[in-house]
């Protein structure tokens, strides 16, 4: 999701919380200006959804310079540019980026506390004018910006929070007693107690303290006047009786502001004097309730109407009405089209024409191609080419009406996917093809989707005709319901003039005087306002308050009427504001001020006062914009008016005006202006200065590397030619630098060597230098350092020959850059002092910043840091001077590494990294972003903080991988490495370990920052893996490469050093670890040290040295207040416990393991498991410990598991003493049972027999599996836990038979302590095996075949178990994995089968017909109870499982195809419909493929039916295997099927489709010569339709055309198949999945049929013939022409209903001949036909036709030609299928 509405591009997600998700988004139409969108599903937020709706345009209206604005709300229409059709809302509001009062609020000066707090008091009063009550408002809602002036949290925000009432216990305090008891109380006196919590929160050092005597201020030199004060506004404000908690704010913010000589300030007059005239609509709740309640009707089918007409006077609020109608239909996700229709004396088509033009952004591409040559004809965007004909004569009245027959079928498909209504407002002004186009729709249309909404005047005159007799005639006759609009009461005047006037109250005298004079008609109430306010009668106070000028009402003089209001409105502009209105009528967009006032000859303050004035009166719309405000004329009557009495002439002189001033602009006002720039050139034909322009606006964009940057470069490009020149070079050379920074390496090389060409053919050698420092960049880059040198040889030998001293400079530096890579430094600073020489000698500061850069690289290496940091500033200050900020990065994050690593500073070093982040993705250069992203990435690892890294680190091997950047892919790979290793992942680590070591095999990687990090990286994974002598190798390869320049690494590596070394020779070495010690504590407080002390201390316990662990353990402790990090405090906390030894302690130490997160295989809870076991054989608490030391155990199996190298599996467990883990367990058993047993070492295994050493069945035997279980506490099988035996697991069974299977396969996996099982079904015809259901509820298995074949075989079934060495024998080794401790599988036998077994004892091995599946158990634990007891129980429930496994089929064979085992077609339309459903409303897609086999009539006539039957037995096992248990497979066919592929796109869906089409290429099916193949169609949705019929056609027609083109093919459906009658789906139209209609198919096909055998004559034959083909297509008429040499001869017609023959109707003779030269059928509207006049109405009754030739040994004998009129229906494929089919049979009787 990246594009919201076409409009707002999402940059980053803020948050998730309770009431939406937040995102930050930059608005496309607005500058890219930031802000907050939250987004809102319906079904998750459906109250504050509905109170946006009703009300947000009220919050939009509060508009406050200390408040958030709240802008939009709205239904999301499209997400990246796709429509979606679910209920997804968003709301967007004001974005600032500020700290909050309660974050900075220690901060603050005194002062500062206090003008915030006064500027809160104003805010607050502003909205309590507004008639808006905060109610929640505390710090949090607080923002502090720069200059301590603050903002509110928006509206939108407090709704939400009011709504959920999430308030923490901070906020709390802030919350009056009166809202923590209700929060839908509403009294503005809650926000005066909030005002008085935030006054102490504010002033005083304690704001808990509700005692005034005990008051202390946080600035004690206060006067006692100003304390006697502020004490008392505190009292009044926070009294707990909210009655007596009275106050005027304003005076309180006076007193304060005076008391203490704030020089406070703010204006009421200017905040408050705005009239609203766009605001929430009034009395009109029972109209708006009424189209509600019609559109759930209308979703119901429940209404009988196909529209309704709202009648009412002029205005009386039609208009406003239908406005809100249409907010309220789109607020639910309904289409809506509205146009409003004006007084116009033509009779043209524009008003049809605007509402197609709204329709067409929400018509799927198929559909608008369908209609496109018909809707062309009135909508010319339409036509596919500039000069396309359309041979149309709309003036005559048949080619009328045939468009409006086309217009109604597209309304009516275009609404089956959603409900539309046209909104057609003053219907009064409708000309004559409008009204007969609606009346047309209302008597024709077939959608019950489509419903129409019009207003209309019945007393407004119209000239030609009258349209009261055909609105009354729709009534009538109950095509529209007719609703008359009232005028407003006296109390909704009242309300509506609030509205207006944005107050708190009704100002029931002025309303009661307007009421008087409209007599409740809002729109003259709206005029009356304008007046009073335009005339100054009715003005804002100073104190803040709407007053009127005159004593009494009565002395007010208002117009007589509407039409002389606005008669004086259009004379006051033509008297004052004309020239204004000129100039604002010829601009395309809003007009910004500034261009205004150089447009017009008027002084700027007039000017000023007239805007002023018109947007008071409502007239123009004001908006303000990046570069000040903008106006844009709101009534298009009037500017309509305007811009007509301008001369043509005038308007190219004013647009030649418009261009010249805005070119003039200052450059900082250019871009304002840029679209209409173009606009105006465009117009005046000044083409020649474009370029010119463009690159002048390039050049003052500060981003050169931004979109626009490569807009306008890319746009000038295409516009310089394709000629060699000055300019053509200087664009190709921005664009390569673009791309090049960018990462974009395909399009940099692109412009790179038309760049180098133009550059050689115009001789231009700086040029051709600057290319062949891209092309050394490049290969620096890629690490292809000799291609690198080459191009540095090329650029020496330019620069020499052409004294061209920058070529000189660039080679020197790339010289340099080579001798870094190689480590010689002092080469590379001789090259670098050079060019440093050579730049100041001819003034060229270009490269300083990278000259600079290298040297600082250098001294760094070198260990010289200070000297460094002076080099990247120096390089910093150079890149800055010349405008490179891309190289500024570079410096800057090298600065951060040095403070990172040297200085041991993560919180500067971030500060580093987010500056330099922030910069490159402004910039939007990649390849820079991705070093930020590892390093800010390493900061988090270094924190434990791993989930993070990893997200950064996924982005960084991504880009890293697509740039082709080696070395950022191996920085990354060494992080993901370090993560892996510390979350326990070790085969992952061993795969990066892996992944590093080929590419250093293989590359020449000599940078020594990534050498010493490899290095170290190896050091740490052996270590871990206890492969000490490689882990100290590593070590001091770490030290050695890193030592002079990065003094952390080289700490970290050297303690590692004495670590490994004091562990490798079993020998204490205090002195070493102690001068580690030392030279970490003359460093800062680091994570690095507190990790290494911790490791010492552990070091130390594990040698019993614990009185040095706690010394080390107690400077930790105090490191630890400096710099808390959880991971190493736990760690810390975990020690100090384990060497107490107590039993306080070590309840401490379980405690913590219970509730740790992280239940798995992870080396810290295994060290945990361990300490605590140990400390309570320590204790004597041996049954205890056992729990945790088996526990322990079985993590280390696990662990071990991990690792793929067998080497390291033994370190790993030797490192670890797992011996001695081993040996406390022995303790423990000896010590609570009695037994004295023997376990095996280490030393006594092999590589091969490993698992041996775990092995502990031996122990569960002797202490019984009850006491095992009731040590171990095993809680994994839900339900099943409680279940002791078979007769408790019978009790348990309901009617459910798979949730029967599911508690036997619980039951079985608890007993055996399984920890994966299936119950798998037996699919007997296709021998497939299938989970049907699973412990952990997963479809995917994976169980060797051949495993289950040994497993049929044995009566008893399987055990496998590595513990028991009489099973673990060669012939079973390969089923089971590394990882895989045993098996049990037990095969299920049909019922007389066991029968069978039981009576009988056969001997012989039992075939798999006889199996209905098996169970399948599989565990991972060391310890298990997979043995013979157990196998014996789950063979002794074998019968249960047989019994719901056989009731489970009974449910399958409902829905499931017996011969293909996929679904019915029938099941799989009605899943087909779900999928559909469900996709509309989650906006996903999938794929529908069509498969059929190749030639499978051939296999039945050479093979027999029983082998086709065989293949397509396993072509439907074949697809099943292959797909995903989530897609769904159907037999559409015979031999045809349908696949349906979830959340596929194009691309994914023909990968599974090729995959299925080879895979059933390379099937070896016995008894067949050649290879069986499928040709497969596939279609997508909602690409290619939303409808399940148009989703099959497409997928069919592009399976067509795999047929035709060779077959064995796979093709995606386009729009160039759409045509073809050649489907491949034989079964559309016979086979509908509706039992009656197959019914009625088949019975007329055996009809047909039959007619072959019955003796009569051939008239007789071809009258019977006709009347069941016209019944089973729906037809009218039906002609058999019989046809001789080609020449037809006679001709015979029948109706449908029709007892004998009749007159043949019109046929087209064109279709016949095609018909019979061609021996092609078709199905067309025959639109020629005119001639067939319908008697009621009068028009042309075209005709939908089927023509097919009825042909007989490749002879036509005949054709059938079938009609029906097209507004009964008209003829699909599938109609014409089922006809060809019947035409077919019939053709053998001629």
């Amino acid at each position: 999701m990246k594009i919201i509405d076409n409009r707002y591009k999402i940059e980053r997600k803020i948050a998730d919380n309770f009431h939406s998700e937040i995102y930050l988004v930059s608005d496309l139409w607005g500058y890219e200006r930031k802000k907050v969108m939250k987004l809102y599903n319906y079904d998750e937020h459906k109250r504050i959804i509905d109170y946006f709706i009703d009300n947000f345009i009220q919050l939009s209206n509060i508009k406050y310079k200390n408040l958030l604005s709240s802008e939009r709300f709205n239904i999301v229409k499209y997400i990246d540019t796709k429509k979606i059709n679910m209920l997804l809302y968003y709301s967007v509001s004001e974005y600032i980026k500020a700290p909050k009062l309660n974050d900075i609020v220690e901060n603050l000066s005194f002062n500062d506390r206090l003008r915030i707090l006064l500027d809160i008091i104003v805010t607050i009063d502003y909205l309590h004018f507004r008639g808006y009550v905060y109610q929640i408002l505390s710090p949090s809602e607080i923002y502090v910006l720069d200059d301590k002036s603050i903002k509110l949290t928006d509206l939108i925000t407090i709704a939400e929070k009011r709504e959920k009432f999430y308030i923490d216990d901070f906020n709390k305090y802030f919350l009056s007693p009166e809202i923590l008891i209700d929060k839908d109380f509403n009294d503005k006196r809650s926000d005066y107690y909030s005002i008085g919590v935030i006054m102490k929160y504010l002033l005083l050092k304690d704001f808990l303290v509700d005692d005034v005597s005990k008051f202390s201020y946080i600035y004690e030199n206060i006067s006692e006047e100003q304390r006697e004060l502020l004490n008392n506004i505190i009292l009044k404000l926070t009294r707990r009786d909210f009655i007596s908690r009275d106050a005027n704010l304003i005076e309180l913010a006076d007193k304060i502001n005076e008391a203490f000589d704030l020089g406070y300030t703010y204006d009421l007059v200017s905040s408050r004097n705005t009239l609203f005239f766009n605001n929430k609509i009034v009395g009109r709740e029972k109209e708006i309730e009424e189209i509600l309640k019609i559109d759930s009707n209308i979703t119901t089918g429940n209404y009988k109407y196909k529209g309704i007409i709202i009648n009412g006077e002029f205005g009386v609020g039609k208009t406003r009405l239908l406005n809100e109608m249409c907010h309220q239909l789109k607020m639910r996700g309904r289409d809506v089209y509205y146009i409003q229709l004006e007084l116009d004396k033509s009779n043209d088509l524009s008003d049809l024409a605007n509402i197609l033009k709204q329709s067409l952004k929400d018509t799927p591409a198929e559909l608008m191609e369908k209609y496109r040559g018909e809707l062309s004809k009135i909508l010319p965007e339409l036509r596919l080419y500039a000069n396309e004909e359309m041979e149309t004569d709309l003036s005559l009245n048949w080619e009328l009406f045939r468009l409006f027959n086309r217009i109604s079928n597209y309304f009516s498909e275009l609404s089956r996917g959603n409900t539309i209504y046209l909104v057609i407002d003053d219907l009064q002004y409708a000309n004559l093809n409008l009204i007969t186009m609606i009346d047309y729709l209302l008597k024709n249309i077939k959608s019950n989707n489509m419903f129409f909404i019009f207003s209309y005047d019945k007393n407004a005159t119209v000239d030609e005709f009258s349209i009261n007799n055909k609105i009354e005639e729709w009534v009538v006759n109950n095509y529209l319901n007719s609703l008359e609009l009232s005028r407003l009461t006296s109390e909704e005047v009242g309300l509506m003039v609030q509205n207006i006037l944005g107050i708190s109250y009704v100002p029931n005298k002025l309303a009661g005087v307007l009421y008087k004079e409209s007599h409740g008609n809002p729109r003259y109430i709206e005029y009356l306002i304008k007046h009073l306010y335009a005339t100054g009668e009715l003005y804002m106070n100073p104190v803040g308050s709407w007053y009127l000028k005159v004593d009494s009402y009565s002395d007010l003089y208002f117009p007589s009427d509407i039409n002389e209001a606005i008669e004086k409105q259009l004379n006051l502009i033509r008297d004052n504001y004309f020239d204004v209105f000129k100039i604002l009528s010829i601009f395309d967009g809003p007009l910004y001020k500034k261009i205004l006032l150089k447009m017009i000859d008027i002084d700027e303050q007039e000017v000023e006062r007239q805007l002023e004035q018109l947007k008071t009166l409502g007239i123009i719309d004001e908006k303000l914009g990046n570069y000040g405000y903008n106006y844009n004329i709101k009534s298009i009557e009037i500017k309509r008016m305007i811009y007509n009495r301008i001369s043509e002439e005038e308007r190219i002189r004013l647009h030649n005006r418009a261009s010249e001033i805005l070119i003039d602009l200052e450059k900082d006002n250019e871009d304002i202006a840029l679209e209409e720039l173009l606009y105006h050139l465009i117009k005046s034909h000044q083409t020649n200065r474009a370029i010119n322009i463009i690159l002048e606006k390039y050049n003052q964009i500060d981003n050169k590397y931004s979109p626009q940057s490569r807009f306008l470069l890319e746009k000038a490009y295409n516009i310089v030619g394709e000629e060699s020149s000055t300019i053509k070079l200087e664009i190709l050379e921005k664009l390569v630098d673009i791309y090049f920074i960018k990462g974009e390496l395909e399009k940099s090389r692109t412009y790179l060597n038309e760049y180098k060409k133009v550059a050689q053919d115009l001789n231009d050698f700086n040029h051709v230098i600057k290319s062949k420092m891209f092309l050394v960049d490049l290969y620096f880059l890629r690490v292809e350092l000799e291609k690198a040198l080459k191009e540095i040889e090329e650029i020496e030998l330019i620069s020499e020959k052409y004294c061209i001293p920058k070529g000189n400079i660039i080679a020197l530096i790339s010289r340099a850059r080579m001798h870094i890579e190689n480590g010689n430094f002092n080469d590379a600073e001789k090259y670098l002092q050079k060019a440093v020489e050579l730049s100041k000698i001819h003034n060229i500061d270009d490269y300083l910043g990278t000259i600079y850069n290298r040297l600082g690289i250098i001294r760094y290496l070198n260990g010289n840091m200070e000297e460094a940091i002076k080099y990247y500033d120096k390089s910093i200050k150079y890149c800055q001077q010349t405008g490179n900020m891309a190289e500024a990065t570079k410096p800057i994050n090298n600065i951060g590494g040095i403070y990172l690593d040297y200085f041991e500073n993560p919180i500067k070093a971030m500060e580093y990294f987010e500056k330099g982040k922030e910069i490159a993705t402004n910039i939007g250069i990649l390849p820079v972003e991705i070093v930020f992203l590892n390093n800010i990435s390493e900061i988090y690892i270094d924190n434990y903080e791993f989930e993070k890294a990893l997200e950064y680190l996924k982005e960084v091997k991504k880009a890293a991988l697509d740039l082709q950047d080696i070395n950022m892919l191996l920085l990354a790979n060494i992080n993901l490495g370090k993560i892996y290793l510390s979350i326990t992942q070790f085969d992952k680590a061993f795969e990066c370990v892996r992944f590093l070591n080929d590419i250093f095999s293989s590359n020449q990687i000599t940078y020594v920052e990534i050498l010493s990090q490899y290095y170290d990286f190896l050091g740490n994974f052996y270590g871990i893996l206890g492969d000490w002598d490689k882990a100290i190798e590593y070590s001091k390869l770490a030290c050695d490469t890193c030592k002079d320049f990065n003094r952390r690494a080289y700490l970290v590596s050297k303690s590692r050093i004495i670590v490994y070394e004091i562990l490798k020779n079993n020998s204490f070495k205090k002195d070493e670890i102690e001068k580690i010690r030392q030279l970490y504590a003359n460093k800062n407080v680091s994570v690095y040290r507190r990790r290494f002390l911790l490791q010492f201390a552990i070091l130390s316990a594990a040698f019993n040295e614990f009185e040095y662990a706690m010394n080390i353990l107690e400077e930790d402790s105090n490191l630890m207040k400096d710099l808390p990090i959880e991971y190493l405090d736990r760690i810390n906390e975990g020690l100090l416990a384990y060497i107490e030894a107590n039993e306080k302690s070590i309840k401490e130490l379980i405690n913590r393991e219970e509730k740790q997160l992280k239940k798995g295989a992870y080396l810290e809870r295994f060290y945990l498991l361990m300490a605590i076991g140990y400390r309570l054989i320590d204790l004597g608490q041996y049954k205890q410990s056992l729990k945790y030391l088996f526990e322990a155990l079985n993590i280390v199996y696990k662990i071990v598991q991990k690792i793929p190298s067998k080497e390291l599996k033994f370190s790993f467990i030797k490192s670890n003493n797992i011996d001695d883990l081993k040996r406390k367990i022995v303790i423990a058993i000896k010590e609570v049972f009695g037994y004295d047993i023997k376990y095996i070492s280490i030393d006594e295994v092999n590589y091969e027999n490993l698992d041996v050493y775990f092995d502990i069945s031996i122990l569960i035997n002797l202490i019984g599996v009850d006491e095992f279980i009731n040590i171990t506490q095993f809680d994994y099988y839900d339900e099943a836990v409680k279940i002791n035996t078979v007769e408790e697991l019978i009790s348990k069974f309901v009617d459910d038979c798979n949730y029967n299977l599911d508690l036997i396969l619980k039951y079985l996996s608890k007993i055996t302590f399984a920890n994966k099982g299936y119950i798998l079904g037996y699919d007997e015809q296709n021998r497939n095996f299938y989970p049907i259901v699973s412990l952990d509820n997963s479809s995917e298995y994976e169980i060797n075949e051949r495993f289950l074949n040994l497993a049929a075989s044995s009566v008893n079934g399987i055990l496998i178990n590595k513990n028991y060495t009489d099973f673990y024998a060669s012939s079973y080794m390969e089923f089971l994995k590394e990882d895989v401790k045993g098996i049990i599988c037990v095969p299920i036998f049909s019922f007389n089968k066991m029968q069978g077994i039981e009576n009988e004892r056969r001997k012989k091995t039992w075939n798999k017909y006889d199996i209905t599946g098996f169970v399948y158990l599989e565990t991972d634990n060391v310890f298990n109870r997979f043995d013979y007891e157990r196998l014996k129980v789950i063979k002794s429930l074998s019968y249960l499982v047989f019994v719901n496994l056989e009731n489970n089929k009974l449910r399958l064979m409902a829905t499931t195809d017996k011969l293909t085992n996929v679904l019915t077609r029938k099941y799989f339309e009605k899943v087909f419909d779900e999928i559909i459903d469900f996709s509309k409303s989650t906006n996903r897609q999938f794929s529908v493929l069509m498969l059929d086999i190749d030639r499978f009539k051939r296999v039945n006539d050479i093979y027999g039916h029983r082998k086709g039957d065989e293949v397509l037995s396993i072509i439907g096992n074949t697809i099943k295997s292959t797909i995903r248990s989530t897609d769904v497979v159907g037999r559409y066919g015979g031999e045809e099927f349908l696949v349906i592929l979830k959340d596929t796109s194009e691309e994914d869906a023909y990968k599974v489709a090729e995959k299925i089409r080879k895979k059933i290429e390379k099937l070896d099916i016995k008894g067949l010569d050649s290879p069986i193949t499928v040709s497969i169609g596939i279609s997508m949705f909602p690409h290619h339709s939303s409808f399940r019929d148009d989703l099959v056609e497409k997928a069919d027609q592009a399976l067509y055309y795999a047929k035709e083109l060779g077959r064995n093919k796979v093709f995606i459906w386009n729009s160039e198949m759409k045509n073809t009658l050649n489907r491949v789906d034989k079964l559309a139209g016979i086979v509908t999945g509706d039992l009656d209609s197959d019914n009625r198919n088949v019975l007329a096909l055996i009809d047909v049929i039959e007619l072959i055998k019955d003796d009569c004559n051939i008239e007789t034959k071809t009258f019977e013939f006709l009347g069941r083909v016209l019944e089973a297509i729906d037809g009218e008429y039906g002609t058999v022409m019989f046809v001789e040499n080609d020449i037809v001869v006679k001709r015979l017609t029948r109706g449908r209903f029709s007892k004998s023959w009749v007159n043949t109707h019109h046929i087209n003779e064109n279709k016949i001949s095609n018909a019979i030269k061609s021996k092609i059928g078709e199905f067309f509207v025959d639109w020629e036909n005119i001639m067939n006049v319908d008697p009621i109405s009068g028009l042309p009754n075209w005709q939908s036709v089927i023509v097919l030739p009825l042909i007989k040994n490749n002879i036509v004998k005949g054709v059938l030609y079938i009609t029906t009129s097209l507004r009964k229906k008209e003829f699909d494929f599938n109609s014409f299928n089922l006809a060809k089919y019947l035409a077919n049979i019939f053709a053998a009787l001629l």
